[in-house]
């Protein structure tokens, strides 16, 4: 391990050309690397706001205090990950199918342009999602998420001088080796 600071660790995250966030259906083979090219079954999610994608941790502990009062643990009681972007391709219709639920968005037939999106508070699809960031220096850093779940979506704006978007929070659910993420960083050649 470095004993001395490193300037050339320190990167901003910038999306990968093309297309940066891709989800695919539950069950399909994870990519353990992070330059692989993503098979087929993974479909892109289109633009996503200048804000990029937000990671966010939240770990629940409970302090547990001896008899004189002092804290002598305190045990973790849970963890949870969540992801929050904008989906701004609003006629994205796999950007929909996540939003919505796949079986709430009837997709075009060849030529036709017609969507139908049926709102409803069914439970959403479950999926993997990757989530591919360019850093400096010529690496990439993908996460894949091996259980994604669409959980909070926020208000969609339908303005005059405001894109149609939607803020989602996605939910890291637990895979069975308890992890919720697995992140790869390598240089590409």
């Amino acid at each position: 391990m470095a004993k001395t600071n490193n300037k050339a660790n320190v990167s901003v995250g910038k999306p990968k050309a093309g297309g940066a966030v891709f989800v695919a259906p539950a069950g399909t083979e994870l990519p353990t690397d992070a330059k692989t090219a993503l098979p087929d079954d993974f479909k892109c999610l289109g633009c996503i706001s200048e804000d990029g994608v937000v990671q966010s941790q939240e770990i629940d502990s409970e302090d547990i205090p001896d008899w004189e009062g002092n804290i002598v643990d305190s045990p973790q009681t849970s963890f949870a990950e969540t992801y929050q972007m904008t989906y701004i391709e609003h006629m994205n219709a796999d950007v929909l199918g996540f939003v919505y639920g796949a079986d709430n968005v009837v997709i075009p037939a060849e030529g036709d342009a017609a969507i139908k999106v049926m709102h409803s508070g069914d439970d959403r699809d479950e999926v993997v999602m990757v989530v591919d960031t360019v850093l400096k220096g010529k690496k990439l850093d993908r996460l894949v998420i091996p259980r994604a779940k669409c959980g909070e979506i926020g208000d969609v704006p339908r303005k005059r001088n405001e894109l149609i978007a939607y803020e989602a929070t996605v939910k890291a659910l637990s895979d069975d080796a308890g992890k919720t993420t697995y992140e790869y960083i390598e240089a590409v050649a």
